[in-house]
């Protein structure tokens, strides 16, 4: 790896993977030196996907790795650092690949030692997207409850540091509702996603609930034919909101975010076809990672836009190859931007990677020299084997990849009222599509030989 004096125009690439998928859906620097990543990975187990966190170095070096699982799917999207140096990841997971899905949470050591994991669920199923520290001590966890029968409902739960469940919470009305966001800010708890204003349409929402979780004030925030919520960034009063958006009529996606200052809007913008995950603001500047689907030579690229805290476009360059590629989060090394997310334009297997990128200067431009490392950082931690017989299902980005034993199958995908969606036959390895479905839960009917399985899963965030 080149030194980071090279030059400005240089920017640090890493991806982290093995032989199958992998992706970070966070970063968040820790206390002892370097940030910790959670997300996904499919290697070093033949079915199914494992739980992933992973920490690296100030330089993006491995320091070690924790890929656990079981039977079923384990998935985490969100991690924090406690005042004692113990991580806890938060996400989503199956007993075995029969059950439905319950909130996972984990907690580790500094060392990446678990301490402890639970699976919390009752009827539906039950996903945790974001976790924070309560101010009074133990975590809240912020997700979805979808249920089939009595609607979908957006969800909040209190746990002790044990991760015993001392409140839990449901928010929403008739349609399909969730929280995708959480902060404690001020005294207040911010919980934001979308909420269903009908079977079609959903619109960008906040609760805010006082420490005690009394409702303080719930606000409709910005709808297209779909909104949603995805990141709040607080600096004193000054409030910086994100939205994503999607308009069915014409095909379009895009983002849309804003500044506010006691509560009063500053300025607004909306970006066309560029999906932001995150706005962070840092030295007069504001920085959105995500995707861009108009840059990627032969997908979509990992892009991060600035602007001036004014509201004014500055740059907004774009990573990537012939893959597709995406960033999912960042974090800060000394005001330099470090971005995480997932590529498959540069991963040694040709599936998807961890992808870290760290720029070279807090001033984002158009150009750079990218100076590319991998590491599969595999023998640096501890992985769990998984039942061999049963058939391989991995939801990856845009897809759904299925294997069983590596002998010819037919898979059939369904939605959950019974009509077929797409199918192909007599594969080794099937890949179905699945970027033109919403979030909901699907059915895959996997036929091998004379072994017929049927499978429900759930397509998150396509």
């Amino acid at each position: 790896m080149a030194g980071f004096g090279l030059s400005q125009d240089t920017a640090f690439v890493h991806t982290y993977g093995g032989d199958s998928f992998e992706e970070a859906r966070c970063i968040v620097p820790s206390a002892s030196g370097g940030f910790i990543l959670a997300g996904t990975t499919g290697s070093q187990q033949d079915q199914t996907t494992n739980a992933y966190v992973l920490k690296i170095d100030n330089s993006l070096n491995c320091s070690w790795y924790l890929n656990q699982g079981g039977f079923g799917v384990e998935q985490l999207s969100d991690v924090v650092e406690d005042a004692d140096g113990n991580i806890i990841a938060v996400g989503y997971g199956s007993v075995n690949p029969d059950s439905g899905y319950d909130v996972l949470i984990m907690k580790l050591n500094s060392t990446g030692e678990v301490l402890w994991q639970r699976s919390i669920g009752g009827d539906g199923w039950q996903f945790a997207d974001e976790v924070v520290i309560h101010p009074n001590g133990g975590y809240l966890l912020a997700g979805s409850n979808i249920d089939m029968i009595n609607g979908n409902d957006a969800l909040l739960f209190y746990l002790d540091s044990d991760g015993n469940v001392l409140n839990e919470f449901y928010f929403g009305g008739p349609f399909q509702d969730e929280f995708r966001f959480l902060a404690v800010h001020d005294s207040l708890i911010y919980a934001g996603g979308s909420m269903g204003t009908s079977d079609t349409t959903e619109c960008s929402w906040t609760v805010q609930l006082d420490l005690n979780f009394n409702t303080i004030h719930a606000d409709t925030l910005f709808t297209y034919d779909k909104s949603r919520l995805e990141y709040m960034d607080f600096h004193g009063d000054t409030i910086f909101t994100l939205h994503t958006y999607y308009i069915d009529s014409i095909n379009a996606r895009g983002s849309f975010f804003s500044r506010e200052e006691f509560g009063n809007l500053i300025w607004s913008f909306d970006g066309n076809n560029f999906e932001a995950r995150e706005i962070r603001y840092n030295n007069n500047l504001i920085y959105l990672p995500g995707t861009n689907s108009l840059f990627g030579l032969g997908g979509t690229a990992a892009s991060i836009c600035l602007f001036h805290n004014d509201g004014y476009f500055l740059e907004c360059p774009s990573f990537g190859d012939l893959g597709d590629d995406g960033f999912s989060a960042m974090s800060f090394r000394d005001g330099v931007p470090i971005l995480v997310g997932e590529s498959n334009s540069y991963s040694s297997f040709g599936d998807n990677d961890v992808y870290a990128v760290m720029l070279s200067d807090s001033l984002v431009n158009g150009n750079y020299t990218l100076d590319i490392q991998h590491d599969d950082c595999f023998a640096l931690g501890t992985w769990q084997e998984v039942d061999a017989n049963h058939p391989s299902i991995k939801i990856l980005k845009g897809g759904i990849q299925v294997e069983w034993n590596h002998h010819p199958i037919s898979v059939e995908l369904f939605d959950w009222l019974g009509s077929r969606l797409d199918f192909e036959t007599n594969q080794r390895q099937v890949f179905l599509p699945t970027s033109a479905y919403s979030s909901n839960i699907y059915v895959l009917r996997i036929t091998a030989n004379n072994n017929v399985v049927s499978q429900k899963i759930f397509l998150y965030g396509q």
